[in-house]
Protein backbone atom coordinates (compact mmCIF):
# COMPACT_ATOMS: atom_id res chain seq x y z
CA UNK A 1 0.00 0.00 0.00
CA UNK A 2 1.04 3.53 -0.26
CA UNK A 3 1.15 6.55 2.21
CA UNK A 4 0.71 10.21 1.16
CA UNK A 5 4.12 12.80 1.28
CA UNK A 6 2.43 15.97 0.91
CA UNK A 7 0.24 17.95 -0.97
CA UNK A 8 2.64 17.77 -4.12
CA UNK A 9 4.08 14.56 -4.00
CA UNK A 10 2.40 11.09 -3.09
CA UNK A 11 4.68 8.06 -2.28
CA UNK A 12 4.12 4.66 -3.44
CA UNK A 13 6.39 1.76 -1.01
CA UNK A 14 8.61 4.50 -0.29
CA UNK A 15 10.22 3.52 -3.72
CA UNK A 16 8.32 5.91 -6.24
CA UNK A 17 6.94 9.95 -5.80
CA UNK A 18 4.34 10.30 -7.82
CA UNK A 19 3.90 14.02 -9.12
CA UNK A 20 0.46 15.48 -8.12
CA UNK A 21 1.11 18.85 -9.90
CA UNK A 22 2.96 17.53 -13.17
CA UNK A 23 0.36 15.93 -15.11
CA UNK A 24 1.69 14.13 -18.42
CA UNK A 25 -1.43 14.47 -20.38
CA UNK A 26 0.38 13.82 -23.99
CA UNK A 27 0.30 10.24 -22.32
CA UNK A 28 -3.18 9.85 -20.36
CA UNK A 29 -4.91 6.73 -21.68
CA UNK A 30 -8.27 7.94 -20.53
CA UNK A 31 -10.40 7.38 -17.85
CA UNK A 32 -6.45 7.05 -16.78
CA UNK A 33 -4.21 10.16 -16.19
CA UNK A 34 -0.45 10.28 -16.22
CA UNK A 35 1.73 11.87 -13.78
CA UNK A 36 5.41 11.78 -13.43
CA UNK A 37 7.20 9.65 -11.40
CA UNK A 38 10.19 9.41 -9.48
CA UNK A 39 12.37 6.61 -8.39
CA UNK A 40 13.51 7.08 -5.06
CA UNK A 41 16.57 5.51 -5.63
CA UNK A 42 17.46 5.73 -9.20
CA UNK A 43 16.41 9.09 -10.66
CA UNK A 44 18.08 8.42 -14.56
CA UNK A 45 14.65 6.04 -14.64
CA UNK A 46 12.04 8.28 -16.98
CA UNK A 47 9.12 6.87 -15.08
CA UNK A 48 5.00 7.49 -15.42
CA UNK A 49 1.90 6.73 -13.42
CA UNK A 50 -1.25 6.29 -14.68
CA UNK A 51 -3.98 7.12 -11.93
CA UNK A 52 -7.28 5.41 -12.65
CA UNK A 53 -10.67 5.97 -12.01
CA UNK A 54 -11.39 4.58 -8.90
CA UNK A 55 -15.45 4.14 -9.58
CA UNK A 56 -14.10 1.57 -12.83
CA UNK A 57 -12.67 -1.29 -12.91
CA UNK A 58 -8.94 -1.85 -13.54
CA UNK A 59 -7.31 -5.58 -15.01
CA UNK A 60 -5.97 -6.59 -11.87
CA UNK A 61 -5.89 -9.83 -13.41
CA UNK A 62 -2.88 -9.05 -15.84
CA UNK A 63 -0.49 -8.11 -13.50
CA UNK A 64 0.60 -11.83 -12.76
CA UNK A 65 0.74 -12.92 -16.13
CA UNK A 66 2.31 -9.37 -17.92
CA UNK A 67 4.71 -9.83 -15.21
CA UNK A 68 6.09 -12.98 -16.92
CA UNK A 69 6.44 -10.81 -20.12
CA UNK A 70 9.25 -8.96 -21.58
CA UNK A 71 8.55 -7.44 -25.14
CA UNK A 72 10.94 -4.80 -25.91
CA UNK A 73 7.54 -2.74 -27.91
CA UNK A 74 5.60 -3.06 -24.82
CA UNK A 75 4.39 -0.22 -22.54
CA UNK A 76 4.39 -2.96 -19.67
CA UNK A 77 3.80 -2.86 -15.53
CA UNK A 78 6.73 -1.83 -13.61
CA UNK A 79 5.13 -1.21 -11.05
CA UNK A 80 1.49 -0.63 -9.31
CA UNK A 81 -0.33 -0.18 -6.04
CA UNK A 82 -3.03 2.18 -4.21
CA UNK A 83 -2.57 5.27 -3.14
CA UNK A 84 -3.94 8.57 -1.51
CA UNK A 85 -4.61 10.93 -4.48
CA UNK A 86 -5.44 14.25 -3.20
CA UNK A 87 -7.01 15.50 -6.56
CA UNK A 88 -10.05 12.50 -6.16
CA UNK A 89 -9.74 13.32 -2.60
CA UNK A 90 -9.88 9.03 -1.74
CA UNK A 91 -7.90 5.80 -2.96
CA UNK A 92 -6.52 5.30 -6.20
CA UNK A 93 -5.08 2.25 -8.17
CA UNK A 94 -1.63 3.61 -9.88
CA UNK A 95 0.17 1.60 -12.23
CA UNK A 96 3.94 2.60 -13.05
CA UNK A 97 5.67 2.59 -16.35
CA UNK A 98 8.47 3.30 -18.18
CA UNK A 99 8.01 6.52 -20.41
CA UNK A 100 7.64 5.54 -24.09
CA UNK A 101 10.89 6.84 -26.22
CA UNK A 102 8.51 8.11 -28.81
CA UNK A 103 5.41 11.04 -29.04
CA UNK A 104 2.02 9.02 -29.06
CA UNK A 105 0.89 8.36 -32.98
CA UNK A 106 -2.54 9.74 -33.18
CA UNK A 107 -3.28 12.71 -30.39
CA UNK A 108 -7.34 11.50 -31.36
CA UNK A 109 -9.36 9.82 -33.53
CA UNK A 110 -9.85 13.03 -35.58
CA UNK A 111 -6.37 13.65 -36.13
CA UNK A 112 -4.57 12.58 -39.49
CA UNK A 113 -1.16 11.97 -40.84
CA UNK A 114 1.28 11.51 -43.58
CA UNK A 115 0.50 7.70 -45.13
CA UNK A 116 2.81 5.51 -44.27
CA UNK A 117 4.22 2.75 -46.56
CA UNK A 118 3.43 -1.08 -46.98
CA UNK A 119 7.35 -1.73 -45.94
CA UNK A 120 7.15 0.59 -42.73
CA UNK A 121 3.88 -0.40 -41.55
CA UNK A 122 5.15 -4.16 -41.78
CA UNK A 123 8.61 -3.54 -40.38
CA UNK A 124 7.70 -0.61 -37.89
CA UNK A 125 3.87 -1.94 -36.38
CA UNK A 126 3.03 -5.51 -37.48
CA UNK A 127 5.90 -7.30 -36.41
CA UNK A 128 6.32 -5.94 -32.73
CA UNK A 129 2.30 -6.26 -32.69
CA UNK A 130 2.66 -10.10 -33.55
CA UNK A 131 5.83 -10.70 -30.75
CA UNK A 132 3.74 -8.74 -28.20
CA UNK A 133 0.34 -10.88 -28.64
CA UNK A 134 2.13 -13.83 -29.21
CA UNK A 135 3.56 -13.60 -25.55
CA UNK A 136 -0.30 -12.52 -24.75
CA UNK A 137 -1.51 -16.05 -26.28
CA UNK A 138 0.76 -17.63 -24.37
CA UNK A 139 -0.27 -16.56 -20.77
CA UNK A 140 -3.68 -16.95 -22.48
CA UNK A 141 -4.32 -13.30 -22.36
CA UNK A 142 -5.82 -10.51 -24.74
CA UNK A 143 -4.67 -6.92 -24.97
CA UNK A 144 -8.44 -5.50 -26.34
CA UNK A 145 -6.90 -1.82 -26.40
CA UNK A 146 -4.82 -1.71 -29.94
CA UNK A 147 -5.21 1.31 -31.40
CA UNK A 148 -3.52 4.26 -33.18
CA UNK A 149 -3.92 6.85 -29.90
CA UNK A 150 -2.46 3.55 -27.81
CA UNK A 151 0.41 3.25 -29.97
CA UNK A 152 3.59 5.53 -29.67
CA UNK A 153 6.61 6.12 -32.19
CA UNK A 154 10.27 5.68 -31.45
CA UNK A 155 10.27 2.28 -29.94
CA UNK A 156 13.07 0.78 -28.12
CA UNK A 157 14.70 -0.58 -31.66
CA UNK A 158 15.10 0.16 -35.02
CA UNK A 159 12.16 2.96 -34.60
CA UNK A 160 9.56 0.75 -34.38
CA UNK A 161 6.08 1.30 -32.62
CA UNK A 162 5.48 0.40 -28.99
CA UNK A 163 1.87 -0.76 -27.79
CA UNK A 164 0.73 1.04 -24.91
CA UNK A 165 -1.02 -0.24 -21.30
CA UNK A 166 -3.50 -2.56 -21.33
CA UNK A 167 -4.40 -2.95 -17.40
CA UNK A 168 -5.64 0.54 -16.55
CA UNK A 169 -9.33 0.06 -17.46
CA UNK A 170 -11.81 -2.86 -18.01
CA UNK A 171 -11.21 -4.32 -21.68
CA UNK A 172 -12.03 -2.72 -24.32
CA UNK A 173 -13.95 -0.41 -22.62
CA UNK A 174 -12.48 2.59 -23.99
CA UNK A 175 -11.91 1.21 -27.04
CA UNK A 176 -13.29 3.39 -30.22
CA UNK A 177 -16.76 1.71 -31.77
CA UNK A 178 -14.64 1.47 -35.23
CA UNK A 179 -12.13 -1.11 -33.89
CA UNK A 180 -14.84 -3.04 -32.39
CA UNK A 181 -15.76 -6.38 -34.69
CA UNK A 182 -19.57 -6.41 -34.94
CA UNK A 183 -20.72 -9.01 -32.34
CA UNK A 184 -18.67 -6.08 -29.84
CA UNK A 185 -20.31 -3.49 -31.37
CA UNK A 186 -23.63 -4.83 -30.37
CA UNK A 187 -22.84 -4.72 -26.44
CA UNK A 188 -22.31 -1.92 -23.99
CA UNK A 189 -18.88 -0.82 -23.76
CA UNK A 190 -18.59 -1.90 -20.16
CA UNK A 191 -19.64 -5.32 -20.58
CA UNK A 192 -17.45 -6.19 -24.38
CA UNK A 193 -15.33 -8.22 -21.79
CA UNK A 194 -11.52 -9.86 -22.34
CA UNK A 195 -12.75 -11.64 -25.93
CA UNK A 196 -10.30 -13.66 -27.58
CA UNK A 197 -6.83 -12.65 -29.38
CA UNK A 198 -9.38 -12.56 -32.69
CA UNK A 199 -10.71 -9.44 -31.62
CA UNK A 200 -6.75 -8.08 -31.16
CA UNK A 201 -6.52 -9.15 -35.07
CA UNK A 202 -9.71 -7.20 -35.68
CA UNK A 203 -8.28 -4.00 -34.60
CA UNK A 204 -4.77 -4.56 -36.31
CA UNK A 205 -6.90 -4.70 -39.28
CA UNK A 206 -8.66 -1.32 -38.93
CA UNK A 207 -4.84 -0.13 -37.46
CA UNK A 208 -3.22 -1.09 -40.56
CA UNK A 209 -6.06 0.90 -42.72
CA UNK A 210 -5.18 3.80 -40.66
CA UNK A 211 -1.63 3.88 -40.93
CA UNK A 212 -2.04 3.08 -44.97
CA UNK A 213 -4.48 5.62 -45.22
CA UNK A 214 -3.70 8.75 -42.85
CA UNK A 215 -6.50 9.28 -40.86
CA UNK A 216 -8.98 6.67 -39.41
CA UNK A 217 -11.64 5.12 -41.15
CA UNK A 218 -15.37 5.97 -41.30
CA UNK A 219 -14.38 9.81 -40.22
CA UNK A 220 -17.31 12.14 -39.02
CA UNK A 221 -19.35 8.53 -39.12
CA UNK A 222 -21.65 8.05 -36.17
CA UNK A 223 -21.34 5.15 -34.04
CA UNK A 224 -24.63 3.83 -35.54
CA UNK A 225 -23.90 5.09 -39.23
CA UNK A 226 -20.85 2.82 -38.43
CA UNK A 227 -22.67 -0.25 -37.42
CA UNK A 228 -25.40 -0.46 -40.10
CA UNK A 229 -22.14 -0.03 -42.65
CA UNK A 230 -20.31 -2.96 -41.80
CA UNK A 231 -23.90 -5.26 -41.41
CA UNK A 232 -24.62 -4.29 -44.69
CA UNK A 233 -21.16 -3.86 -46.56
CA UNK A 234 -19.19 -6.38 -44.39
CA UNK A 235 -16.54 -4.70 -42.11
CA UNK A 236 -13.31 -4.44 -45.16
CA UNK A 237 -15.76 -3.00 -47.63
CA UNK A 238 -17.76 -0.39 -44.69
CA UNK A 239 -13.85 0.91 -43.51
CA UNK A 240 -11.67 0.56 -46.72
CA UNK A 241 -14.14 2.59 -48.83
CA UNK A 242 -12.29 4.01 -51.73
CA UNK A 243 -9.03 3.42 -50.59
CA UNK A 244 -6.16 2.89 -52.75
CA UNK A 245 -5.14 -0.84 -51.95
CA UNK A 246 -2.80 -2.80 -53.30
CA UNK A 247 -3.44 -7.07 -53.41
CA UNK A 248 -0.61 -7.59 -51.03
CA UNK A 249 -2.25 -5.17 -48.17
CA UNK A 250 -5.99 -6.33 -49.51
CA UNK A 251 -5.26 -9.94 -48.25
CA UNK A 252 -4.39 -9.07 -45.11
CA UNK A 253 -6.76 -6.61 -44.98
CA UNK A 254 -9.67 -8.80 -46.03
CA UNK A 255 -8.82 -11.63 -43.40
CA UNK A 256 -8.06 -9.63 -40.25
CA UNK A 257 -11.75 -7.65 -40.66
CA UNK A 258 -13.53 -11.09 -42.07
CA UNK A 259 -16.74 -10.50 -39.71
CA UNK A 260 -16.88 -14.43 -39.00
CA UNK A 261 -14.61 -15.53 -36.24
CA UNK A 262 -13.94 -18.71 -37.64
CA UNK A 263 -12.21 -17.00 -41.13
CA UNK A 264 -10.51 -14.11 -39.18
CA UNK A 265 -7.10 -14.15 -39.81
CA UNK A 266 -5.49 -15.75 -36.71
CA UNK A 267 -2.48 -14.70 -35.15
CA UNK A 268 -0.40 -17.27 -37.16
CA UNK A 269 -2.18 -15.89 -40.59
CA UNK A 270 -0.63 -12.95 -39.74
CA UNK A 271 2.85 -13.51 -38.73
CA UNK A 272 3.24 -15.71 -41.72
CA UNK A 273 1.69 -12.67 -43.81
CA UNK A 274 4.39 -10.71 -42.67
CA UNK A 275 6.90 -13.00 -43.45
CA UNK A 276 6.75 -12.53 -46.87
CA UNK A 277 3.79 -15.33 -47.46
CA UNK A 278 0.82 -14.52 -49.91
CA UNK A 279 -2.18 -15.87 -50.78
CA UNK A 280 -4.97 -15.15 -52.57
CA UNK A 281 -7.23 -12.11 -51.52
CA UNK A 282 -10.13 -13.51 -49.17
CA UNK A 283 -13.71 -12.49 -50.96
Amino acid sequence: MANGDNARRVRLRDRYEIAVDEPLPNFDNPPAVAHKVRHVRDDRRDLIGLICDPKMPTRFDLISPLSRIDAPYFMNIRDWGIVDWPPEGRRCPVFIFDRPDGERLLSSLDASFEPMREETIVDQFVHPVYQILRDFRDQDITHRAIRPTNIFRGGSEQGRFTLGECVTAAPAIAQPFIFEPIESCLCMAAGRGPGSLLDDTYAIGVTILTLLTGQVPCQGMSDEEMLEAKLSKGSYAALAQQARITLTVMEALRGLLNDDPQERWTLEDLGMWANGRRGSPIQ
